[in-house]
């Protein structure tokens, strides 16, 4: 599976499903950036059915929600986009 960056709502197609932008396209999924949201459900299912919520992994999310420092640069241009 090539997702390292998530895809992102990208309006519809003519016959009104929802579609989902590629952000990262490859060849595993086809030339295509565009792809109807069905398309996400199985690999995404998957990645959360991998998510462990252990004690372990609950304590880092609550330091790095606790932390002051910013993993990404957040700037009024970035977030009106």
């Amino acid at each position: 599976m090539c997702l390292r960056a998530s895809p992102r709502s990208d309006g519809a197609f003519g016959d009104w499903r929802h579609r989902k932008l590629h952000p990262e396209p490859c060849k595993a999924w086809g030339p295509s950036a565009r792809l109807p949201d069905a398309t996400w459900e199985v690999p995404l299912l998957a990645q959360m059915s991998g998510i462990r919520l252990d004690a372990a992994t609950i304590a880092r999310v609550v330091r790095a929600l606790g932390s002051s420092l910013q993993p990404v640069t957040m700037d009024r241009a970035h977030l009106e986009r």
